[in-house]
């Protein structure tokens, strides 16, 4: 083999090696945002495009989580912007959308500029009442495939039903907190077969404001404070605070083990609240 073609082989070999060496980065050591897996419990933002994160840092992980109903309103729970002992609301909130991952600066972030608590909010005992509130956004946002405004229910159910919650919690006791969005499911009960102490006035199927409900048979955990309760494509409730339990940082809970009953907020009970046409409440203005 003369010089000129043994040079020849011995370029296309190196070549060839390092072509077959990925660098560092392109290992998929931390989730892209646009993985999925089908039959886990890890989804995308697509599934739920109107869950945001709520933060009191644009740079730091969420305090809760919260939904998306009109280009500048989102309702999340009560607890997670207003501290009842005390009585002092959160200096600053934003509000990051569009992402799957938690800890994801690069993705667009807005400010809050108003908060509305529901006046009636209030934690007796075991159970916390009318934990609702509303922010009112610095700006608008728009739809995108990754943004979108959440369906709000037109009527009361009740009965036994699968609904969805999602957030950014443990996907096991055992395992670290996720980085990616996941996606756990309850079984809901009727609404009289609640324990009268979890629903206190509660007389009828459809004057309760809690949904109850069960972990699944794989003792899935309850997703993030103030994230969407979904029923069909539908919001019917929000992940609230269940003194019963211990709350973990940035407002998710620990996974429950299978028949573990636990609360929600029902969205159409405060459903004139959500939408302003409702004046019960408290206003704390953040940017004037």
């Amino acid at each position: 083999m003369n010089q000129f073609w043994l040079k020849a082989f011995l370029t296309i070999f190196i070549l060839g090696v390092s072509l077959s060496i990925k660098p560092f980065h392109q290992n998929h050591i931390i989730p892209s945002d646009e993985e999925r897996i089908i039959n886990g419990r890890r989804v995308h933002i697509s599934e739920v495009p109107y869950l945001v994160q709520i933060l009191d840092d644009p740079f730091k992980t969420p305090i809760c989580g919260g939904v998306l109903v009109a280009s500048k309103r989102v309702i999340t729970a009560g607890h997670c912007v207003y501290d009842i002992n005390n009585k002092s609301f959160e200096d600053q909130l934003y509000i990051r959308y569009g992402t799957s991952l938690k800890d994801s600066s690069p993705y667009p972030v807005e400010s809050v500029s108003r908060i509305i608590l529901h006046r009636g909010y209030s934690e007796p005992e075991n159970v916390t009442i009318n934990d609702i509130a509303v922010l009112i956004l610095q700006n608008s946002i728009s739809k995108s495939s990754k943004v979108d405004f959440a369906r709000l229910p037109t009527f009361e159910f009740d009965g036994i039903f699968q609904v969805s919650v999602y957030g950014w919690g443990h996907r096991d006791v055992d395992e670290p907190k996720s980085d990616a969005l996941l996606k756990a499911t309850m079984i809901t009960k009727r609404s009289r077969d609640c324990v009268e102490e979890w629903n206190p006035g509660c007389q009828t199927e459809f004057n309760c404001q809690h949904i109850c409900a069960i972990a699944d048979s794989s003792g899935s955990g309850e997703g993030d404070s103030g994230g969407p309760v979904v029923l069909g494509g539908t919001v019917v409730g929000l992940v609230s605070l269940d003194l019963n339990f211990s709350e973990t940082e940035f407002g998710e809970f620990e996974p429950d083990p299978p028949n573990e009953e636990r609360l929600f907020q029902r969205t159409f009970y405060h459903i004139d609240f959500i939408n302003a046409r409702e004046r019960n409440h408290i206003e704390h203005i953040l940017i004037p």
